[in-house]
């Protein structure tokens, strides 16, 4: 009697287990949510001039008066990268080739947000390096998602 073969012997993998994203894409995901969540309560209460939330942070009045007067088209810049990040992330936990698109234009978006910050509105002056720094690993942070997603899209691991 024969031994059967190692490749004939082996059990065959569920088609299900090697669609699994890996899970890097959770955290990612998950991170990427989580913090444009926060983005948002951070915008909702800044554009709204909510002094208890200002109150909170510690903020100058040069500080207060810089979200105040932001600008309704730097308020539709910021709006943008947040949603978008929101939706990106959405997409990515979901595993749709959405993502892709979306995070890349959150990325853009916030990329347009400090750009414009830094030049017409000159955040650094008015919130200190903290706070700008603050914008440029959002734009880490969602950048990185981005180039995530596109990689599991060209790897197949996108619907």
């Amino acid at each position: 009697m024969t031994e059967p073969s190692s490749a004939a012997s082996a059990t065959p993998t569920p088609a299900r287990a090697i669609d699994r994203p890996p899970w890097q894409t959770w955290v990612i995901g998950l991170v990427v949510l989580v913090v444009n969540l926060l983005r948002l309560v951070d915008a909702v209460f800044s554009l709204t001039g909510n002094a208890w939330y200002f109150k909170q942070l510690g903020y100058t009045r040069e500080q207060i008066g810089y979200f105040t007067e932001i600008g309704w088209l730097s308020a539709a810049v910021w709006a943008v990268a947040i949603f978008t990040g929101i939706a990106g992330a959405l997409f990515l936990l979901a595993r749709r080739r959405l993502a892709v698109p979306v995070l890349l234009i959150a990325a853009i978006a916030q990329a347009v947000l400090l750009v414009v910050g830094l030049t017409l509105l000159s955040s650094w002056t008015a919130l200190g390096p903290a706070l700008t720094t603050w914008g440029v690993l959002m734009l880490l942070v969602v950048g990185f998602a981005a180039g995530c997603a596109w990689r599991l899209d060209r790897r197949g691991r996108l619907r």
